[in-house]
């Protein structure tokens, strides 16, 4: 069977009411999901600059190197070791019992900003205050970790962490119109299925249609008829 657009118009148009349900029940049922068993995320952050020190580049060099090389700084930040240290400041100074693991899974070192050496190190976690704790420890420890490598600039902060006022997520909108989508396309492809994997004939058309051979003529449904109301002999 060759399946046309026309064909797939007529059965989703067929199917419309199905379609439109299915698709509103995923976009409330994730709505739902998002809103009441989702727990809302906190967001604090930290933007540092990669800092030269040689006098022997100009400034315009200097960026470019800089530039060049954060995304080395972004290893050097990334190992347990600092980790550890942000732990154990965390540990010190507001008595939150956090592991390095723990740490690595809340913390997020984003792109480098364009044309510049700058980056953020972005901080995620259920509670507002321990967001802005472990993106302020990191502030303070950033720098030291990098001071234990030979042969590289400082690192500066350009940004200090604030306390974070309102959640950053979940995105409760955002994930009930992606859920209404997918709704949509199952409740289309579960029709187009349906519609491909029916073999009935039901009109004379799709005898011609399927088989090439004429109808000469259509014997009605007698008993169809008197069960509607039909007149009995």
């Amino acid at each position: 069977m060759e399946i046309t657009f026309k064909n797939l118009m007529d059965w989703i148009m067929k199917g419309l009411v199905f379609i439109l349900i299915l698709a509103v029940l995923f976009g409330a049922g994730t709505f739902v999901f998002t809103k009441y068993f989702v727990k809302p995320t906190y967001t604090s952050q930290v933007k540092f600059y990669a800092s030269g020190t040689s006098e022997n580049k100009s400034d315009y060099m200097m960026a470019n190197y800089y530039r060049d090389v954060v995304p080395q700084y972004v290893e050097f930040l990334n190992v347990n070791e600092f980790y550890e240290m942000v732990a154990k400041d965390l540990k010190d100074k507001v008595d939150a019992s956090l592991t390095p693991k723990d740490i690595a899974a809340c913390i997020n070192f984003s792109s480098i900003v364009e044309d510049t050496s700058s980056f953020f190190v972005v901080v995620k976690t259920p509670d507002p205050a321990l967001s802005y704790n472990v993106a302020r420890s990191i502030s303070e420890m950033a720098p030291k970790q990098i001071q234990n490598f030979e042969n590289v600039g400082a690192l500066e902060v350009l940004s200090y962490p604030v306390m974070p006022t309102a959640p950053s997520g979940p995105y409760v909108l955002r994930n009930s119109v992606i859920g209404f989508l997918a709704g949509l396309v199952l409740a289309v492809a579960l029709v187009v299925i349906r519609e491909i994997t029916d073999n009935r004939i039901r009109t004379p058309e799709e005898i011609t249609e399927f088989f090439g051979l004429p109808v000469f003529g259509v014997v009605p449904d007698f008993e169809s008829g008197e069960k509607k109301g039909g007149h009995r002999a």
